[in-house]
């Protein structure tokens, strides 16, 4: 099982002032020859993983309190490729997942 080198929570401004946020991430690769990708995705509550508009994977990596799931998602992908992440995180003051 791989192992962290560095992560980081995301949030969108104070988390323990907005505690319930949606947010979405984009890029765009260009592969010359196939190469198979490898998506690794920590998320409390809940996120969707697409590649070119298509949705790949989806779910929460919970776990429990101390500890971290990956998701690992593998896809051989070409060319010119569209990935695409939404994360929504439902929390309270306490910040544990509804």
């Amino acid at each position: 099982m791989d192992q962290f080198q560095k992560a980081r929570a995301v949030w969108i401004g104070n988390p323990r002032e907005k505690y319930n946020q949606f947010a979405g991430f984009h890029t765009r690769l260009s592969l010359e020859k196939e190469t198979e990708v490898t998506f690794k995705i920590a998320a409390r509550s809940y996120y969707r993983l697409y590649i070119n508009g298509e949705m790949a994977a989806h779910g929460p990596a919970r776990s429990a309190k101390g500890y971290c799931r990956v998701d690992v998602i593998r896809s051989p992908l070409v060319g010119t490729c569209e990935i695409a992440v939404e994360t929504a995180a439902y929390s309270k003051p306490e910040m544990y997942c509804n």
